[in-house]
């Protein structure tokens, strides 16, 4: 078991670096062409206000008793002070006026015999976060954005101890992964895998209209049966072993496994396909939104033999941006309720230990 879980991991370490392709991918024509696109259109992205439109919609069923499907929407609008950020100082988005932001969220679910629906509502603003919910009352939970970032960073402290190999620091499980991208071996296996057909596929699709204006609709698929049945994956993952041998010695031993665990892999996968579209404004060629697609369809009688019907997911993402450039104006709520996060002292708003109530918070700023 020990053994199928780490394999499981190696192979979920593969599929991040198919996510996060490193630079040799841009070797390859067409996928080289869309990433350099993709990187463009963020990088000439300079507008420091929008609004913002975002979906997640997400089925699954085969499982017997916990089919069910979820939907969840929201709008709002974000604007920020490059002035008052420094990308290498986290804290700073903490500080009033860096970052001012509003997002209403429902949701709506089925799960097995149970539904559930709701909203909720997000703002940050003069460096508190103030939520509420359709449950509260029209209360107003406050919380120090401060506290948040502080205890934001303590949790991937503790995350990084463990998958970093014994690097207790938030940068631990990225620095793991920037050294799987710059290993030799698995650069030189990746430009191989990369390149099996049908496994990606560039396209563009039909061209949007967003604010007036037109956007260009760019797609990249990836299959999944294509690259479990890839003569050159068995070399990647191997790769990826190999290297992760030098930080936990006992990865070595999934090296055997790798023939077995990929014959399964070939047969329980029968559908599996993700799908990145990019949104891209044909004035400026900046970024205007994104989407992620999964469809896939697993045989679960290859994993357990009681199963009878295969399992399948599908799962859609969709953020969009409009308005951009446009001011954008949040207010604080009349009264909120400064909630203690993982036990730490509150910053802005701090009721100093003292009983919960409902208490004035700081007069608003419009964001411009």
């Amino acid at each position: 078991m020990k053994v199928t879980i780490r394999f499981a991991t190696v192979l979920a370490i593969c599929a991040i670096i198919v996510a996060f392709a490193p630079k040799s991918v841009q070797a390859q024509s067409d996928l080289g062409t869309a990433t350099k696109q993709i990187t463009d259109s963020v990088t000439n992205f300079k507008a420091t206000s929008f609004a913002m439109d975002w979906s997640l919609s997400a089925k699954v069923s085969g499982t017997g008793t916990s089919d069910g499907n979820v939907t969840v929407t929201g709008t709002g609008a974000m604007s920020y002070d490059p002035t008052k950020l420094n990308k290498a100082d986290l804290n700073t988005i903490s500080t009033p006026g860096a970052i001012t932001f509003q997002s209403t969220i429902t949701y709506n679910s089925a799960m097995g015999t149970t539904t559930q629906k709701g909203s909720a509502e997000i703002r940050i603003l003069n460096g508190n976060i103030y939520a509420t919910s359709d449950t509260m009352n029209g209360q107003w939970a406050q919380i120090g954005l401060a506290d948040a970032v502080s205890y934001a960073k303590s949790q991937a402290g503790s995350m990084g101890g463990t998958m970093g190999g014994g690097m207790a620091t938030a940068e631990a499980p990225n620095a793991v992964m920037m050294g799987m991208m710059a290993d030799p071996d698995i650069l030189a296996a990746w430009s191989k895998v990369v390149a099996t057909p049908g496994f990606i596929t560039v396209s563009n699709g039909a061209d949007q209209t967003i604010d007036g204006a037109s956007v260009s609709n760019l797609t990249i698929t990836a299959d999944a049966t294509k690259l479990v049945a890839s003569p050159d994956l068995p070399a990647l993952i191997q790769a990826v072993i190999k290297f992760a041998s030098t930080m936990s010695p006992s990865a070595a031993s999934s090296s055997a496994q790798v023939p077995t665990m990929l014959a399964m892999a070939q047969k329980a996968v029968k559908k599996g396909t993700v799908t990145l579209t990019w949104l891209i404004s044909k004035d400026d060629q900046t970024f205007r939104g994104m989407g992620i697609s999964l469809d896939a369809s697993v045989d679960a009688s290859s994993m357990s033999p009681n199963a009878t019907a295969p399992i399948n997911a599908n799962m859609t993402f969709t953020f969009q941006l409009s308005k951009v450039g446009q001011p954008v104006t949040v207010t604080a709520p009349a009264k909120s309720v400064p909630v203690p996060l993982g036990g730490s002292s509150m910053g802005s708003g701090s009721m100093g230990g003292g009983a919960p109530g409902m208490m004035p918070t700081p007069p608003a700023t419009p964001a411009q």
